[in-house]
């Protein structure tokens, strides 16, 4: 048996270790699970959270244990920062920097770029047992990556703020290796517990031109052929499934038939993608952008595609703002240039794609911009790590662009479930349109500026009138579905909020757009999700507004703070309403046989105008199910 090299191993091993900061109770408890677990896992955390300090204590705790260290990170800077984290909270232990020339036989601790740290073999002798840490392991990518995850490391531990990839590799590679996924901390409880800022929240809703739309509707008519076709004659799995994109690229990936027809449901995706990403409207409000952000702060764009990010880059050079785009094809003198370009401020706006360059630093970023919608609330999580930062000095405002009627819209679908995100931990929160969104931004970028007023017009759901809050933040009721801006919709206007209406007032302009986008029945925590409300006392002051204005009315579900609430557009009586929606909350919670007794609910609520696909997405709502589970 071959014998260990004395300088091979390190020498500190059963020292105490860690020194640093005090570990916060999600730390504690998600390392403790770590090692639990048999010193296996992933920790999914925010960015900004304290991830890094989880990483550096189980260093401590694996050279504690007779262990050599390996952490594993994207880029220098990240080398950098990690090793002087490490140096400062393990005292008596060595940290060495893997790659730059140095013994590094006798560190404790190693940290280097999965190329560097693979090229190092560390304990690939069998010597001394080694744990490995990797940083962001969600941007794991075959080749020298795969190297570095060695099997020999005996311990291992993954540090994600989203684990979520757009291949298989997740469930094929980085579960299998690592085990477990350990939660950590999401933004809701940084923001709570005071370690993370609230935000700044813009959502703008704009519209396509004529020519716009009828492209996208061609793309969406061919999509939805394509995928009939996938699913109807090759084996694809249903659309929803997370199974179908994997199976797809794998047709694409072969030959005959089913391939043409992969390819060409990927390339009809992509140029939807692209028509909503590069629409007239968002390119505009990209154009206002260099005019707006402040003096020595910075922005940071957000899109799906490559090209996307060179078109919107172009945009923004042409208004004077130095841009650069991100992208694993750049060139590592350009990619210097650049990352040195965005720490110095020299450069004021970097686009990313799809996937983000984590080692990039944007340090005085102030302002994110998302042209594409997340696909996921992984996604999502992902791209706020790239602004929100607990060492901020001013506020971090996001403006999202959504184009109304389409699968970006909250009000189609999960893109409500993904923006939650935002609306959770923002402090000031506004929607609008287009014509509006400059200004709105301006007052969210430069909290100081006076607010001009703003004259109240008569709003259609094409253009909505715009209220203004009691800090000055200028909001909109969501609007009503229009199919172009070239057309805009003849719905009669809804009724208009004076400028001395405040708080509960747009905040019911909110619920009443909803309300009405939902059938004029919903729940008040189906309606407080889509509008960003989470405090029940908001809520019941939005709806107790709304009603005081004759514009619904509501039944409460067992003296709860869940209520049923039904639009005046419903028709008939302020009476009759309220005894219609008390019905269908005793129905909806009570009925032994919700569908049995469905007819005759249906023949209580007499000629009030109710969706009856309504009633039994409400009835699943709240008994925990779904409309098909119920039926």
């Amino acid at each position: 048996m071959p014998q260990p090299d004395p300088a091979a191993r390190p020498t500190s091993a059963g020292k105490p270790a860690y020194a640093g900061p005090p570990l916060r109770d999600w730390q504690r408890a998600a390392l403790d699970e770590w090692s639990d677990s048999g010193h296996r896992g992933i920790i999914e955390s925010v960015t900004g959270s304290g991830k890094t300090l989880v990483g550096v204590a189980a260093a401590g705790r694996a050279v504690e244990a007779g262990h050599r260290a390996v952490v594993v990170v994207s880029g220098s800077e990240e080398q950098h920062r990690w090793s002087q984290a490490l140096q400062a909270a393990l005292p008596g232990h060595r940290v060495a920097m893997a790659g730059l020339g140095k013994a590094t036989a006798a560190a404790d601790v190693l940290v280097g770029t999965a190329a560097s740290v693979a090229a190092a073999r560390v304990g690939r002798a069998g010597d001394t047992p080694t744990t490995v840490i990797v940083d962001d392991v969600h941007s794991y990518g075959p080749g020298t990556y795969a190297k570095a995850l060695a099997e020999h490391h005996l311990w291992r531990l993954g540090l994600t703020s989203a684990l979520e990839r757009t291949d298989d590799l997740v469930e094929s590679v980085l579960v299998p290796y690592f085990g477990t996924i350990i939660p950590g901390c999401d933004y809701a409880r940084a923001v709570a517990d005071g370690f993370l800022p609230k935000i700044r929240l813009v959502q703008v809703e704009v519209q396509l031109t004529d020519d716009e739309a009828g492209k996208l509707h061609k793309l969406e008519a061919e999509i939805e052929h394509v995928t009939d076709m996938l699913v109807g004659s090759y084996g694809a799995p249903d659309p929803h499934d997370s199974g179908f994109e994997p199976f797809v690229r794998s047709l694409a990936a072969g030959r005959y038939t089913a391939a043409q027809y992969a390819k060409k449901y990927f390339n009809a995706v992509a140029a939807h993608t692209a028509l909503l990403a590069e629409c007239q409207a968002k390119l505009d409000l990209v154009r206002a952008i260099p005019a707006v952000l402040p003096t020595n702060s910075q922005a940071i764009l957000f899109t799906d595609r490559a090209a996307s990010a060179g078109q919107i880059a172009r945009v923004l050079e042409e208004g004077g703002l130095t841009t650069a785009t991100s992208g694993v094809g750049s060139a590592k003198p350009d990619r210097d240039a650049i990352a040195a370009g965005l720490r110095e401020g020299a450069v004021r706006a970097l686009v990313e794609s799809r996937a983000l360059d984590e080692s990039l630093t944007v340090p005085r970023a102030r302002l994110g911009v998302f042209l594409s919608s997340a696909r996921s609330t992984g996604q999502i999580v992902q791209r706020m790590g790239r602004l929100i930062r607990p060492d901020a000095d001013q506020p971090i405002v996001f403006l999202v662009a959504i184009v109304r009627g389409t699968p970006e819209d909250p009000a189609q679908g999960s893109a409500g479930t993904h923006l939650r995100q935002l609306w959770h931990i923002a402090e000031r929160a506004a929607r609008t349109d287009e014509t509006r969104a400059i200004d709105v931004l301006r007052r969210m970028l430069w909290p100081d500026e006076p607010a001009a007023p703003v004259p109240v017009a008569q709003r259609s759901a094409a253009a909505p009138a715009m209220a203004t809050d009691s800090i000055g933040v200028q909001q909109v009721s969501h609007p009503q579905p229009v199919q172009t801006a070239d057309h805009a919709s003849t719905a009669p206007p809804i009724g208009a909020a004076s400028t001395q209406d405040t708080g509960d007032m747009v905040l019911s302009d909110d619920l009443i757009g909803e309300l009405r986008a939902q059938g004029g029945i919903a729940t008040a925590d189906e309606l407080g999700d889509l509008i960003g409300l989470t405090d029940p006392d908001d809520i019941l002051s939005a709806v107790t507004a709304a009603a005081d204005h004759g514009r619904l009315d509501f039944s409460p579900i067992d003296g709860a703070g869940e209520m049923i609430l039904l639009s005046a557009d419903a028709g008939g009586t302020p009476a009759q309403r309220r005894d219609a929606a008390a019905a269908v909350a005793e129905w909806a919670v009570h009925s032994d046989d919700p569908i049995d007794e469905f007819h005759s609910l249906v023949g209580r609520l007499g000629s009030l105008r109710i969706a009856p696909h309504r009633l039994i997405q409400i009835a699943a709502f709240l008994r925990g199910t779904t409309p098909t589970a119920l039926l």
